[in-house]
């Protein structure tokens, strides 16, 4: 594979960028991948942001919005693959702030009820249990998956 040139990479990094939303995080293992080196990746990175090729708060919506959407991911799995990308706080925030509140608890309910009429379980505590960890599992909060199942009787 021949070297590329740094105005070469910095051309085939804005084609990767107009695809489809991508952080600097996954820009710059894209460059790695191609072997350009350190220097020269931050410099078409910095340039990539200042065209807007690369807006991390963009990226945080959009991730959000779509492994909501078509994944059916919680905001626990969202910002923990959010953090996995080096987005800073504030991004992670606007972004799960992008997920629409009435929607995200009715995929919940969705999931529990799908869920439950598959699992097979011993008794109410162990459906309990099964459910309540694949809906964490998914990165749901666990006080609202609660509310979407039966709780088990607290006497013994």
């Amino acid at each position: 594979m021949k070297e590329l040139t740094e105005q070469e990479a910095l051309h085939k990094a804005a084609a990767y960028c107009s695809v489809a939303e991508h952080c600097c995080s996954e820009v710059m293992k894209k460059l790695q991948a191609w072997g350009v080196e350190q220097e020269a990746a931050e410099r078409i990175v910095v340039r990539l942001i200042e065209e807007k090729f690369i807006d991390e708060s963009r990226f945080a919506a959009s991730f959000a919005r779509d492994k909501f959407r078509f994944s059916k991911w919680g905001r626990g799995k969202i910002a923990c693959e959010m953090r996995m990308r080096s987005l800073s706080r504030e991004d992670i925030d606007s972004g799960l702030a992008a997920i629409d509140e009435t929607e995200y608890l009715e995929v919940l309910e969705k999931l529990v009820k799908a869920k439950a009429a598959t699992v097979k379980a011993k008794d109410r505590y162990d459906l309990y249990g099964k459910l309540m960890r694949y809906a964490t599992g998914k990165g749901y909060e666990p006080n609202l998956v609660s509310r979407f199942i039966q709780a088990p009787d607290d006497d013994f």
